[in-house]
């Protein structure tokens, strides 16, 4: 349930309406509340809705100093949120 919250996130209009106080970052575990976070940052940097290959990116590059076993965790985490709930990939292609 977590992941599909930081997926939904990922929307500038649900972020807007659930940032702060609505969403706080108590309600993640330790390891997402870092991905929550920088959604945060993203966010706050590009004024957007952002996609979860966005996230990860900006998320890797500003923690260098993971561990070769982190950066599997946290892709493991990446690539669970990039699927729909149906276990489909989650694509912007033959959107209308």
């Amino acid at each position: 349930m977590e992941l599909s919250l930081v997926r939904s996130l990922m929307d500038k209009e649900f972020y807007d309406d659930h940032r702060g106080a609505k969403c706080p970052d108590r309600l993640f575990s330790k390891d997402v509340r870092k991905i929550k976070q920088a959604i945060d940052t993203a966010m706050d940097r590009y004024e957007r809705t952002i996609t979860p290959d966005e996230i990860e990116a900006l998320f890797m590059s500003n923690n260098p100093t993971l561990t070769t076993a982190q950066k599997g965790a946290y892709s493991s985490l990446f690539n669970q949120i990039k699927r729909k709930p149906n276990g489909q990939r989650h694509s912007t292609r033959g959107a209308v």
